[in-house]
């Protein structure tokens, strides 16, 4: 994993495979080139398939912005639409997924878990300070919440790394 996934909206206010797809494997390239690879081929392999296409070279000359490129009129496309969210869940930050928004369907990201967060503390595998750093770097991961409800989490190695915030 090149980059790490940041918490927020990949895409918003549309359903449109025409629309998801493209913007999803733009937000998959630099998470992992390997997964885009084969979500590629997978979905390379569809349209080979579906259309009875032999050069799989097809696939990489399509225009994402055209209706009705071959692309869209595959049978698979809802099977990709899924494979390519179960990628992007498999890459997001600890106590977070990759999906639509709970207030809002059509606006897809990398959102956090509050109830995993939670069932973290409560576990103890999670420990939560109030408003501020702890003086002695703690040997768990741990969450701040200040008194906004602003919550970090942090990654404790040597020192401590902020995984993750949500104002």
């Amino acid at each position: 994993m090149s980059d790490q996934a940041k918490i927020g909206s990949v895409i918003s206010g549309t359903m449109r495979p025409q629309d998801v797809i493209p913007a999803l494997l733009q937000a998959l390239l630099p998470l992992d080139i390997l997964a885009y690879n084969e979500f590629v081929e997978l979905a390379g392999g569809s349209i080979i398939r579906s259309r009875k296409i032999k050069p799989l070279q097809l696939f990489y000359d399509i225009t994402w912005e055209e209706d009705d490129a071959i692309f869209w009129m595959v049978d698979d496309v809802p099977d990709l639409l899924s494979e390519l969210l179960d990628m992007l869940n498999d890459k997001a930050p600890p106590f977070c997924y990759f999906g639509a928004h709970e207030g809002n369907g059509s606006d897809f990201g990398f959102w956090v878990n509050i109830e995993a967060v939670e069932q973290a503390v409560t576990d103890g595998e999670l420990l939560s300070f109030s408003d501020d750093l702890p003086d002695e770097i703690p040997e768990n991961d741990f969450i701040v919440v200040n008194d906004h409800g602003n919550v970090s989490l942090y990654h404790v190695v040597r020192s401590f790394e902020t995984v993750w915030e949500i104002v």
